[in-house]
């Protein structure tokens, strides 16, 4: 049961992110981020206050948490800044990547085998049937490469922190990472809007 409540929870998160990065462009996407960064922070603190679980704090938790912080922050910033010139369709397209990169990654870094033809050509063949779906949603304008770009560097910091995340090793609970590298990403969107200022949101 509660892997099947994770499974629902991972689909409606990740299905409504790229909506959300549309949505929140009119009033600039960065504020967007932040108010989701706000929600997501208040809602995993009082979990963890409900399940009375305290956040280790040694070196590797502290690890841990920067680079989930960073891992979103990288992410979110390069995705939603790339928003503004592809439907949020293709968003979903490009981020169907994300198991290719990992994939990728790990061999490069924990020197893991690489994929298979057959497991390479069925990733291929999910991001295939993604565009397919997608497809009515192909009218792209003339600054469309820059989107495009932005949301595979996007997709790429995704799959090299979450590898990075998984080399530390921290051996901290998923709740905690996740609420602590969500506070640490507002934070660097919150100094990223401060040094940045209006021109952030500029179209």
């Amino acid at each position: 049961m509660r892997i099947a409540l994770c499974y629902i929870a991972t689909i409606l998160i990740w299905s409504t992110t790229p909506l959300a990065f549309k949505w929140s462009i009119a009033s600039g996407y960065v504020a967007g981020i932040i108010g989701r960064l706000l929600l997501a922070s208040a809602c995993g603190t009082l979990l963890l206050l409900i399940m009375r679980r305290s956040p280790p704090w040694n070196d590797a938790a502290r690890r841990l948490y920067l680079v989930g912080g960073l891992s979103l922050f990288l992410t979110w910033y390069s995705i939603g800044w790339g928003m503004r010139f592809i439907p949020s369709g293709w968003v979903s397209v490009i981020f169907g990547l994300t198991p290719i990169m990992t994939s990728v990654v790990s061999a490069l870094w924990f020197n893991e085998s690489r994929p298979g033809m057959v497991r390479l050509g069925s990733l291929l063949v999910s991001v295939a049937g993604l565009g397919v779906f997608f497809q009515h949603s192909i009218n792209l304008g003339p600054d469309a490469a820059w989107g495009i770009a932005a949301n595979v560097l996007g997709t790429f910091f995704y799959a090299a922190t979450m590898v990075w995340m998984k080399r530390i090793n921290a051996g901290v609970n998923a709740i905690v990472t996740t609420t602590a590298s969500h506070s640490v990403a507002l934070l660097l969107f919150s100094e990223a809007g401060i040094f940045t200022g209006a021109a952030i949101d500029a179209e």
